[in-house]
């Protein structure tokens, strides 16, 4: 029997025992090898996807948890070295379509998906940051995220950053976007991180948005201004917290 559970979310809800006829289902791993820096958590062994009309049980950070399916099904997994492309493909397309009217044409049209491949192979091979990718049920990356200790000077060794978090444009709206920060969220835990920080450009609404659903908080303090391409762009930094 189940207390309150939310359809298409995860939600600590207290057991008090199987379902009239019903069954528990467990739960498998669905991630491979550690990455070369850091062993990825236990926690994110926990599987994200429900066959359709499936439920699962799981204890997550020591409660019971009930995973409900959700109308898109990812699996959220360590990027690969076979994952680079897609990623560097990801990440020209994702530019090109949200900061399309934000950035020049021209500096748009310049985006190398080659050159990027470079830096996320790169980036892959040695943890740094580390680099998550959404995968659909066709078996295709559809987005990434990469995620690490702060860039920012002065920050504490226990405020992480996303460096880089972006969806093809053609799965914009599915849930891939929020799949790969729940995973990253519980990686950046296991690290100890106590606060997570985004860098998000004022005029990516689409973004922003995303960041305060994800219960991220805008620190209108640290709105400055940063040069892309021939333009320069406000960008404002967003502040999720555990405590």
């Amino acid at each position: 029997e189940l207390q309150r559970p939310m359809i298409g979310e995860v939600a600590p809800l207290r057991y008090l025992g199987p379902p009239p006829g019903g069954r528990v289902l467990g739960v498998r791993s669905q991630y491979g090898p550690p990455t070369l820096r850091h062993q990825l958590p236990s926690r994110l062994a926990l599987s994200r996807r429900a066959s359709a009309g499936e439920a699962r049980w799981g204890l997550f950070n020591g409660h019971s948890h009930f995973f409900l399916p959700r109308m898109s099904l990812f699996e959220v997994k360590p990027a690969t070295l076979r994952d680079a492309k897609a990623i560097a493909d990801i990440h020209v397309l994702a530019w090109q379509h949200a900061y399309q009217g934000l950035v020049a044409d021209d500096d748009l049209k310049a985006l190398s998906a080659d050159k990027r491949l470079v830096l996320w192979r790169e980036a892959i091979e040695f943890a740094e940051p580390q680099v998550l990718v959404a995968v659909n049920q066709a078996k295709k990356v559809v987005g990434f995220i990469g995620f690490d200790r702060s860039r920012d000077p002065k920050t504490k060794p226990t405020t992480g950053e996303i460096w880089a978090h972006y969806v093809h444009p053609d799965a914009l709206g599915t849930g891939a976007g929020l799949a790969l920060w729940d995973a990253a969220r519980d990686a950046c835990e296991e690290e100890g991180f106590n606060e997570v920080t985004a860098w998000v450009f004022v005029r990516n609404e689409r973004g922003l948005a995303f960041y305060d659903t994800a219960g991220f908080k805008r620190d209108m303090k640290t709105l400055r201004t940063t040069p892309v391409g021939s333009t320069r762009l406000e960008e404002v930094r967003v502040k999720f917290s555990w405590r």
